[in-house]
C-alpha cells in the first residue's frame, strides 16, 4: 500500500490583503502553524510521498524564515520523499528558493517546463513520479498534452500545477482528455483552491485544495487542508480529506424581504452566528431582499448582541445587497422630486448587474436621507 499526502497552494507568507496588519499577521501565523502541522501528520502517517503541486510560497512576499521553515520541515522526515512542482505565484526563475538554496536529498523540484520522470522503489514497488515546473507566471500550453505514464512502473503517478478549468488559460491549460490519455494512477493537481477527486479514464485526478483560506473569493471558504490518498498493489485509489486550516472564512446570505427596521433582523442574525460560527470563522454576512428604504444595517449593534450573548467571531463584515424598494409603489407614484429621484434609478434597481443594483441602491438611500 502506496501512502501519499497531496497538497498545494499553501501560498506561505502570503498579505492576507483583505484583513488589518494585525489581523494579517496572526493569518500568516496560522498558516504557518497549519503547515508545520501537515508536515508533522504526514510523519506521523508514515506518507511515503508528499506532493507539493504548486504556490507552496508567494514569490513577492516569501521570507528567509519561510524558506528555512519549508527546507527544516522537509529534512526532519528523511524516510520520505517531498515532491515539488513549482507554480505561477512560485515559478522557478533564476532568483527563486528553487534555484538559490540547497534542498534536503530527499526533496525532488520540477524546475523544467518539459516533464520529467523521477522514479522510486518503495518496499518492492517501482513507483514513477512525472512533473514540470513553471518557469515564469505564465504557461500557456498545456505540458502534459501526449505525454504517457512509464508503463513499467508499478505505480504512477503526476504531480503538476494546471488549470482544467479553461483551455485558454495562461496558468498550464490542461484538459481532461489529456488526463484521460495519460495513463497515471493519480494525478495530484494544484491550482484551484476548492478540493475535488474525479476520474477522467482509468486516472485518478484531484485538486487538494488550498491548505488555508485567505478571503471570502471563490474557492478559499470553508474548511481547508490536503488529501491523504493510497493506492493499493491493485493500483486502486482512495483518498480521504483532512482539515489542517485552524481558521476558516464563511459567506452567509440572509434574506431580509420585507424588512424596515435593523434591530430586529440583527437579533435574529445573532442567534444563527452564536449556534454556527465561533472565533475561528471570519464571516461575511450577504443581505439581500426588497426592504424598506429606511433599513439600515449597523455592524456596531450587531457586534454589541453577540458581545452581550458572550459570541465571539474573528472577523465579522456586512454586503449589504439589499434592495430599498419595498415601498416602491408609493415612491414610483410620487409626484414630488423624491418621486422623480426613485423613478431615474428604478430601472438600475430593478435590471441592473449586482455592482450596478448596490450602487443605485446606495444613491436611493442617500438621496432619499438627503430630501428628508
Amino acid at each position: 500500500m502506496l501512502k501519499l499526502l497531496h497538497c498545494a497552494d499553501l501560498h506561505l507568507d502570503s498579505p492576507f490583503a483583505s484583513a488589518g496588519s494585525r489581523a494579517s499577521a496572526v493569518r500568516r501565523g496560522e498558516l504557518r502553524e497549519s503547515f508545520r502541522k501537515m508536515m508533522r501528520w504526514a510523519a506521523n502517517k508514515g506518507c511515503d510521498l508528499v506532493l507539493m503541486a504548486g504556490d507552496l510560497i508567494d514569490t513577492s512576499y516569501a521570507t528567509s524564515e519561510t524558506a528555512g521553515l519549508l527546507i527544516h520541515e522537509i529534512a526532519s522526515n528523511p524516510g520520505c520523499r517531498y515532491i515539488i512542482t513549482p507554480g505561477n505565484h512560485d515559478p522557478a526563475e533564476p532568483n527563486s528558493i528553487w534555484k538559490r538554496l540547497t534542498f534536503p536529498d530527499n526533496a525532488v523540484i520540477f524546475t523544467s517546463e518539459t516533464p520529467e520522470t523521477v522514479t522510486f522503489d518503495i518496499r518492492g514497488q517501482k513507483v514513477s513520479v512525472t512533473g514540470y515546473g513553471f518557469t515564469t507566471p505564465r504557461l500557456t500550453v498545456s505540458p502534459i498534452n501526449g505525454l504517457r505514464a512509464d508503463t513499467a512502473a508499478d505505480c504512477r503517478i503526476l504531480c503538476a500545477h494546471c488549470d482544467i478549468t479553461d483551455p485558454l488559460s495562461d496558468s498550464a491549460p490542461v484538459t481532461v482528455a489529456d488526463l484521460a490519455a495519460s495513463g497515471f494512477d493519480y494525478a495530484a493537481l494544484g491550482h484551484i483552491h476548492s478540493s475535488s477527486v474525479k476520474k477522467a479514464g482509468d486516472t485518478t485526478y484531484a485538486y487538494s485544495g488550498c491548505l488555508a483560506g485567505r478571503d471570502f473569493g471563490p474557492g478559499e471558504t470553508g474548511w481547508k487542508g490536503a488529501l491523504y490518498v493510497e493506492i493499493d498493489d491493485s493500483r486502486r485509489v482512495t483518498t480521504t480529506f483532512v482539515r489542517f486550516a485552524s481558521h476558516r472564512y464563511m459567506r452567509l446570505r440572509a434574506n431580509c424581504e420585507g424588512a424596515s427596521q435593523w434591530p430586529p433582523i440583527a437579533e435574529r442574525l445573532a442567534d444563527v452566528i452564536r449556534e454556527q460560527y465561533s472565533s475561528s470563522t471570519s464571516l461575511r454576512l450577504v443581505l439581500t431582499g426588497s426592504v424598506s428604504p429606511d433599513f439600515r444595517p449597523n455592524l456596531h449593534i450587531l457586534r454589541s448582541l453577540l458581545e452581550s450573548r458572550s459570541v465571539s467571531i474573528g472577523c465579522l463584515e456586512l454586503q449589504n445587497d439589499t434592495l430599498p424598494i419595498l415601498s416602491g409603489k408609493t415612491l414610483e407614484t410620487d409626484p414630488s422630486i423624491r418621486g422623480e429621484f426613485y423613478r431615474l434609478l428604478l430601472k438600475d434597481l430593478t435590471e441592473g448587474t449586482p455592482e450596478e443594483r448596490r450602487t443605485a441602491a446606495e444613491a436611493l438611500r442617500a438621496g432619499l436621507d438627503a430630501l428628508g
